[in-house]
């Protein structure tokens, strides 16, 4: 028998999708009723797409003109992130995933794919996992088993995925970084100016 407190056992899961009258706030009045149900975990379907010409960081909600789209409230998705056992975010290109950042800043796993931006975050077997191909389901399946069947290893590289955003993609770590870099180039020697 479940208690209010969060599960971190894998018991069943639930897909659900984002639609007009299933929005993020009605999934966590329901959540409730899941946890009755006896599932443990949701997993949300995608739901939003790459705007039209972009490269895929301005998106929409599916089946609405991009000019109409309200930007989409973090609140929500922070809060159902913080309850996950493993956030997956398999991207075939990432900048820079702010998913992948956000649950690892709350101690959450990531598995993620090997592009670009992710593979600069998450380090394979320290701070989540790392799938060579996104497009092979099976690879990602046994990669997820992995993560959900060992807990030790799971809280491991949560304990390191937040020292990593920590010391690493913090703007006070960026200022601090460039700050040392004027400094240095301050404190180079100057060549005389080349006559004109």
């Amino acid at each position: 028998m479940m208690n209010n407190a969060v599960s971190k056992e894998l018991l069943a899961t639930y897909r659900f999708q984002l639609r007009p009258d299933i929005t993020f706030d009605r999934v966590c009045d329901l959540l409730p009723y899941f946890r009755d149900l006896g599932i443990s975990h949701l997993y949300l379907s995608p739901c939003l797409k790459a705007a039209a010409r972009s490269r895929g960081y301005d998106r929409t909600l599916p089946g609405v003109p991009a000019d109409s789209n309200p930007p989409p409230r973090a609140g929500p998705c922070r809060a159902i992130q913080r309850c996950a056992t493993v956030v997956v975010q398999n991207s075939l290109k990432e900048g820079f995933g702010l998913t992948a950042t956000d649950a690892m800043w709350k101690r959450v796993p990531v598995l993620g794919s090997s592009a670009c931006g992710l593979r600069l975050q998450i380090r394979d077997r320290i701070d989540g996992r790392l799938t060579g191909n996104p497009q092979d389901p099976d690879e990602i399946a046994d990669a997820l088993d992995e993560m959900l069947s060992k807990p030790v290893q799971r809280e491991l590289y949560g304990r390191s995925a937040q020292r990593r955003v920590y010391s690493r993609f913090l703007v006070f770590t960026h200022v601090e970084n460039w700050l040392r870099r004027l400094a240095d180039v301050a404190a180079k020697p100057r060549s005389p100016a080349a006559p004109e």
